[in-house]
């Protein structure tokens, strides 16, 4: 369709021209009267017509400049006049749609690439005459029929009657939309059918659209629920807070996690739980949240009975005075035991407690009852003789319930033992003198008080001595709720006596340090002493030294929380594992991809074939430290010990990180010290723990700092050692991660965005690898950003090592010359690849794919040199070789393990099966070439 520009649209210089065309004629109509006139008139259109002309040249000459200039971007740039005629056509417009300019110009542009408009073309040309512009998506097809979506731009240009068109191909970001609006489907979808409390709100946290999960579980209607009108279903103590801490999080972008109740369709109140996150855009916009409220009525409920049941529990178990145990499911072992001064405590599970504890003449009897119990899944119960804590033989009775599993099975049991000697001595002899009581209380190793109602201290009945007190005068009468230090322990004093004094009982566990100068913890029992009318005229204070068993809790709970710090690490660890493998494999992916395309250049070849092989060596390093790690923890790592120069270490570790700290640009400085000092050393090792903390100095610096690596003979040790710093002024160790950051999966940052990356295993491989050189090694930072600095100290030899020769340059290196070599691996893409390699090397190769298939090929081939992977289906390359080597035809071949397996027990295995050398994938193409250019 063309446009038609209306009258008004003819540019004003052309109006006058048309005027005084009028009046010429009118002049010669009238005749030659007025002849001058009209040759005036007639001159003075003629000039105007030549500027016009002129005008027209000049916006000729600018539109071909502005043709070439257009060229020069990637968009695509067309120039059609009103009637839809393609009169320009970049190089940008030959890419996005593959004709030419020569096949197009003077074609119809939307016929000819078959627009697809988003809306009317009509409203589109009109609002292009009014505005002058356009802007909007289209759709049009390519000459090789493929569906191209642009955003494009119109202008007008009245004055040359032409539209200029720029087209910017958005397919994929239109596909990526696409993808995404289906995404959004089916988790509308799958939010419908799963019809739990489900449901979302728009980014200002207004609810929008229908909400069935909601619905469903509140009875609230669309119309009653919609906006903020949800609130309505929860319960008016929660509503108020509830809108607080919703509009807070909505106001801070952040995860919103919630408690509270919400009436349930029925009408009964529920307690849920609720979380919802915010879901943003592409430009960090938020779209929409997603929440989600889980009922946690009954939950809690268990939870809260759960908690009353432990806590009843431990009063029960810390007021009594029973000895509380555990046995295993076949009495075989009792757990930790507080032997409460009775029985003999143990602070381990014990298997020794039957031989320990209970009289000889008694075990048989005993043993049998416990065998009835378990037969019948009764509760044992029996008085026994037992050997006490102090060497005697006493009496215990001793109850215990079997605990079950969900299966019915018995898991432990759970007992008490009473002492009850006295109670058994007493049906022999009446015990009624004053001094036997005495002698009772004075041997107990409590601390026995007597008070008064008031808790002023009377008597000390026992345990005088644990407290260091040598003369009681001074603090009789004086209040025994002062001699508690701080002001929690007293306030829980004064409240047990109060307590004790209204004729109940007062417990409570209290800090005393004692005259010794002993901090002891102290589990105290205040009881009433009773008139013979029953009412409290004194007060019983028993307190019981139970510093041990408070150091065993805080043991098992800092134990708990160790553990559960190295469970959380072993998480991120394993997280960050799969990320850094993952890694390289998108540069490999790319990098096959480029290799794969015809039109890639040399350049692109050779830059991806670059990509491939670092990749390769940084998964191959990543896959070294975790097996160093594992081999060091094992005891299996060997070091190939020999004299070696620092300075050649160091040089060799320096260089591998230049490139590193160049990209940084970053200041790399290096102090050697004279004369030369030697090491007796595995070098590989030692320049693997100084690449790892130069990597690290680079990693966590920025841009422009400065890291120095200096080695100095130690003064003043004890025997000849030198110290190594490496230093850096980057973003320092945050103090409460230095006396972790030698521990195994530790690092200093662990975030979304990687900026460092790692495992967090090269410093435990530095510590350890130092340590196994006799070494040591430190870390000093003044905090987070100030740097910091890691100190390694190694011994050294008193004297250097006598000169190795060196081979002639002429012996070394070298073309190696043709071999038949048989390639076996059940990887094809790894087989054939290497076959190619040694191919391209003048060798004759041959493949095959599993172990029956080697023996075959290689009988036929008579190969001089075997690759063969160890993993083989069916016949693995231990066989293969046994195999291989019975063969008289290849009694001289070279068997070379190719293999994953590459610990020093698998080298061993191999070298027990045949084989020659052991080459770890990815092979070491160097080690390969020497082995064949040696092999006679």
């Amino acid at each position: 369709m063309a446009i038609e520009p209306s009258h008004t649209d003819v540019p004003a210089n052309h109006a006058r021209f048309d005027e005084e065309m009028v009046a010429m004629n009118e002049a010669l109509v009238l005749g030659s009267l007025r002849q001058p006139e009209l040759t005036e008139a007639a001159e003075c259109a003629n000039a105007q017509l030549q500027l016009e002309i002129a005008a027209r040249q000049k916006t000729a000459r600018e539109l071909a400049e502005k043709a070439r200039l257009l060229d020069l971007t990637h968009d695509a740039i067309i120039v059609r006049d009103f009637d839809d005629k393609i009169t320009l056509w970049n190089e940008g417009a030959e890419k996005l749609y593959g004709w030419s300019s020569e096949e197009v110009i003077g074609k119809d542009l939307h016929s000819f690439l078959q627009t697809g408009f988003p809306k009317p073309r009509k409203e589109i040309e009109a609002q292009l005459w009014r505005e002058g512009r356009f802007a909007g998506e289209v759709v049009q097809i390519a000459r090789d029929g493929r569906r191209v979506t642009s955003l494009c731009r119109w202008v007008l240009d009245r004055e040359t009657r032409s539209i200029l068109t720029s087209y910017t191909d958005i397919t994929e970001r239109a596909q990526a939309v696409e993808a995404l609006q289906a995404s959004e489907a089916r988790f509308r979808t799958a939010i419908s059918v799963v019809g739990s409390l489900i449901w979302t709100s728009n980014a200002f946290g207004e609810v929008e659209g229908e909400q069935l999960g909601w619905a469903n579980f509140t009875g609230q209607t669309r119309e009653e629920y919609q906006g903020s009108g949800w609130i309505n279903a929860v319960h008016p103590e929660d509503a108020q807070r509830t809108a607080d801490a919703w509009a807070k999080a909505v106001a801070g972008r952040r995860l919103f996690e919630f408690e509270h109740r919400l009436r349930r369709a029925d009408g009964e109140w529920r307690l849920c739980s609720i979380r919802a996150v915010p879901v943003f855009t592409a430009t960090g916009t938020i779209r929409e949240w997603v929440g989600v409220h889980t009922e946690i009525t009954e939950r809690r409920h268990s939870e809260k009975v759960l908690r009353e049941n432990e806590e009843r529990l431990r009063a029960l178990v810390t007021t009594s005075s029973e000895v509380v145990y555990q046995m295993s499911a076949d009495w075989t072992e009792m757990g930790v035991l507080d032997g409460r001064d009775f029985l003999k405590s143990a602070a381990e599970p014990s298997r020794t407690w039957f031989e320990d504890n209970v009289h000889v003449e008694d075990q048989a009897h005993v043993l049998e009852v416990i065998r009835q119990a378990i037969r019948t899944r009764s509760i044992f119960a029996l008085e026994h003789r037992v050997y006490r804590v102090d060497g005697t033989v006493g009496w215990a009775i001793s109850k215990a319930v079997p605990l079950f599993n969900d299966e019915g099975e018995i898991v432990e049991w759970f007992g008490a033992a009473s002492d009850v000697t006295e109670r058994r001595e007493a049906e022999a002899e009446v015990r009624a003198t004053s001094e036997f009581m005495r002698s009772i209380i004075e041997s107990s190793s409590d601390c026995i008080k007597v008070l008064d109602l008031e808790g002023n201290l009377l008597s000390m009945e026992a345990g005088q001595g644990l407290l260091g007190i040598t003369d009681l005068t001074p603090l009789l009468g004086k209040p025994w709720i002062t001699f508690w230090e701080n002001d929690e322990d007293q306030r829980a004093a004064r409240e047990g006596v109060a307590a004790a004094a209204a004729g109940g009982e007062g417990h409570f566990v209290g800090f005393f340090r004692t005259l010794h100068g002993e901090d002891k913890w102290w589990d105290v029992v205040i009881s009433p002493i009773r008139n013979g009318d029953g009412d409290p005229e004194r007060l019983l204070a028993v307190s019981r030294d139970i510093t041990k068993r408070r150091q065993l809790e805080e043991s098992l709970l800092a134990r708990a929380e160790d553990l559960a710090r190295a469970d959380r690490s072993k998480d991120e660890f394993l997280a960050m594992l799969a990320h850094e493998l993952r890694n390289p494999l998108a540069p490999l992916r790319n990098a096959a991809e480029i290799l794969q395309t015809e039109e890639a250049s040399a350049d692109e070849r050779t830059q991806a074939q670059r990509i491939i092989g670092r990749q390769i060596e940084s998964m191959s390093r990543m896959i070294d430290d975790l097996l160093d790690v594992a081999r060091i923890t094992e005891g299996k790592i060997e070091l190939r010990k020999q004299p070696v120069a620092l300075e050649a270490i160091l040089t060799a570790a320096t260089s591998l990180v230049r490139s590193d700290v160049a990209a940084r640009h970053q200041d790399l400085a290096v102090s050697m010290p004279k004369p030369p000092v030697f090491l007796h050393a595995d070098a590989a090792r030692l320049e693997q723990v100084f690449v790892n903390l130069l990597s690290n100095a680079c990693k966590y610096s920025d841009e422009g700092c400065h890291i120095a690596i200096t080695a100095e003979r130690a003064v003043s040790a004890e025997s000849p050692e030198v110290i190594v710093r490496v230093r850096d002024d980057g973003v320092g160790i945050d103090p409460e991660l230095l006396p972790r950051i030698f521990d195994l999966f530790v690092q200093a940052t662990r975030s979304l965005d990687r900026t460092h990356g790692g495992l967090g295993i090269g410093l435990t491989l530095v510590s350890r690898l130092v340590k196994l050189h006799g070494g040591s090694v430190e870390v000093r930072s003044e905090g987070l950003g100030h740097g910091s600095e890691f100190v390694v100290r190694l011994p050294t030899l008193l004297e250097p090592p006598a000169p190795v020769p060196v081979a002639p340059l002429s012996d070394r290196g070298g073309r190696e010359p043709s071999r038949r070599i048989l390639v076996v691996d059940d990887n094809t893409d790894s087989a054939r690849s290497m076959a190619v390699l040694q191919t391209r090397r003048g060798h004759l190769t041959r493949t095959a794919f599993d172990g029956a298939d080697a023996l075959a090929v290689a009988a036929e081939f008579l190969p001089e040199v075997v690759l063969l992977d160890i993993g083989l289906p069916g016949m693995d390359g231990y066989e293969v070789a046994r195999h291989l080597r019975k063969m008289p035809a290849l009694a001289g071949v070279l068997l070379i393990a190719m293999t994953g397996y590459a610990s020093p027990e698998d080298r061993r295995v191999a070298k027990e099966a045949g084989f020659d050398e052991h080459l770890a994938k990815p092979v070491d193409l160097d080690t390969l070439r020497e082995w064949l250019r040696n092999r006679i």
